[in-house]
């Protein structure tokens, strides 16, 4: 076997052991590549089409162009098409302005482009009744766990990206960029390079750039101590959501304070949260801290939650009401 096989082969195998240990698809279904044409996407593609006999599985590849790059995004769209006809894979073009929509929305371009593109692809996937798998690597769950710790995210979000969620399934979370970059070579594909990756105007380019090398050199395996403690996370965070669930007083947006104020306060601040979260809102860690110190009190008062929700304490009742601003 050539040297070339042999890797083709050997990051086939560990793709499809973390699937299968992370129970990501079942024989039968139909998996859409989201594929930017962009290193990790290309050797997404040429892996899961190699594994698609293993796992039962059959794959198609849709492409968004969110038109922000000129002659750039135009080349990628191409580029994308001809991997596809090439490789005998069924291809899908999508299109959305992300500059019109993040004025529209009041987002940086950057977010609305994500939302643009998520929406799209999941609009597809839903229409091919399919799968979507996004080509996140452990690198990227890395950078999104150190974004997350920077903005002060609990559990839930230090645990990174998760192998699966709603319909969407991360098939290369198990390798690295640089074994991207082998995969792409040992099939003899090529990829192309968004010129906006290198911009350090991006928070998550100054962090692949500058701190997960640093990491990287004091720990050669971070990579994956970081994948071990976001599944760690995760557990923890769906443990004291399935509790949150079960031990939630509220009714009706209503709540004893006692009852409240007995909760344990990682339980007490979730459940909070999630209540919040039925009228539209995500609280800040400082937000659920203090609604839970308001209910553990003997004064009454309120909190303005922002967006006409206010939370109350008023004699021996917590509770969250939706009010004209005053």
């Amino acid at each position: 076997m050539s040297r070339e096989r042999d890797e083709r082969i050997s990051l086939m195998q560990a793709v499809v052991r973390y699937m299968r240990a992370t129970e990501m698809t079942r024989p039968g279904d139909n998996v859409l590549c989201a594929l930017s044409g962009g290193c990790d996407s290309v050797a997404m593609l040429l892996l899961l089409q190699k594994a698609a006999g293993i796992l039962k599985i059959q794959i198609s590849a849709a492409h968004v162009n969110h038109r922000l790059r000129g002659v750039e995004s135009d080349r990628d769209e191409a580029f994308c098409r001809k991997l596809c006809k090439r490789r005998g894979i069924s291809f899908t073009s999508l299109s959305g302005d992300a500059k019109a929509l993040a004025q529209r929305m009041g987002k940086g371009v950057e977010a609305a482009a994500r939302e643009l593109r998520y929406t799209l692809l999941q609009e597809e996937a839903a229409r091919q009744q399919a799968l979507l798998a996004t080509a996140h690597t452990s690198n990227d769950h890395l950078e999104t766990m150190i974004l997350n710790l920077l903005r002060g995210a609990g559990s839930a979000g230090l645990a990174g990206i998760p192998p699966k969620r709603e319909g969407i399934i991360r098939p290369l979370l198990a390798l690295s960029r640089n074994d991207t970059k082998r995969a792409v070579a040992a099939f003899g594909e090529r990829y192309v390079t968004d010129s906006t990756n290198e911009s350090d105007a991006f928070l998550r380019n100054r962090v692949r750039k500058t701190i997960v090398p640093n990491l990287l050199a004091l720990n050669p395996a971070v990579l994956d101590t970081a994948l071990r403690a976001g599944e760690a996370l995760r557990m923890d965070a769906s443990l004291l959501a399935e509790m949150a669930k079960k031990q939630n007083p509220f009714v009706e947006h209503k709540a004893p304070k006692k009852t409240l104020a007995n909760l344990e306060k990682p339980l007490a601040l979730r459940v909070l949260s999630n209540e919040a979260a039925q009228l539209g809102l995500e609280l800040s860690w400082e937000q659920a801290t203090a609604l839970w110190r308001l209910a553990c009190g003997q004064r009454g008062g309120r909190i303005s939650l922002g967006n006409g929700v206010f939370f109350y304490c008023r004699g021996p009742m917590a509770f969250f009401e939706r009010t004209a601003a005053e």
